[in-house]
């Protein structure tokens, strides 16, 4: 058994002998279950509680602001991973980006035998940026709860379906004139 779960295990069992109003019990249960695991909100927040059932305030004060300084360690960690995690997202943007743009101008050089090759890169590029861009954006704001963020995520797929549109009506005029 790990520490983490010997702690929970601790913390159960403090939780228990609060059940039965034996405080003096569920407050050295709490104490060894924060003994094995600095990190066990749960347990800090019932020692507290038991404290102050006990009529310990100043030991119940101090327990509060351990548990406070445990919340704010584990916000900051958190907001620390998210960034991380945002930077490597935007990294992988540009190389997936890059990607759909070699494919796209592949498929323009090859498929549709373009002899301009700048308006096949601004024609793979754009495209590219489109595509990648909505995946990117609607993935990252769809996977959330907010409704406003989903709200934007569909209007964002509404910019790009149309962007789509004009450009591909775009490139059909260059290559072939006639069409209207």
């Amino acid at each position: 058994m790990t520490a983490k779960e010997e702690s929970l295990s601790w913390k159960n069992r403090g939780d228990a002998y609060v059940t039965k109003e034996e405080y003096n019990h569920a407050i050295s249960c709490y104490e060894y279950a924060v003994h094995l695991d600095r990190d066990n909100l749960a347990a800090w927040n019932n020692l507290g509680c038991s404290l102050n059932k006990m009529g310990r305030k100043e030991d119940a004060y101090r327990v509060k602001n351990i548990l406070e300084n445990l919340e704010r360690k584990q916000k900051q960690e958190l907001k620390a991973s998210r960034a991380s995690v945002f930077t490597s997202d935007i990294l992988l943007f540009f190389v997936f980006l890059a990607t759909v743009w070699g494919i796209l101008l592949v498929y323009w050089l090859y498929f549709w035998g373009g002899t301009d090759l700048r308006m096949g890169f601004a024609w793979a590029g754009v495209l590219a940026f489109i595509i990648v861009g909505w995946i990117w954006a609607f993935f990252l704001l769809w996977d959330t709860e907010n409704i406003i963020c989903r709200f934007f995520a569909l209007l964002i797929t509404g910019f790009v379906i149309g962007a789509a549109i004009v450009l591909s009506r775009v490139v059909l005029r260059k290559i072939i004139p006639s069409v209207s």
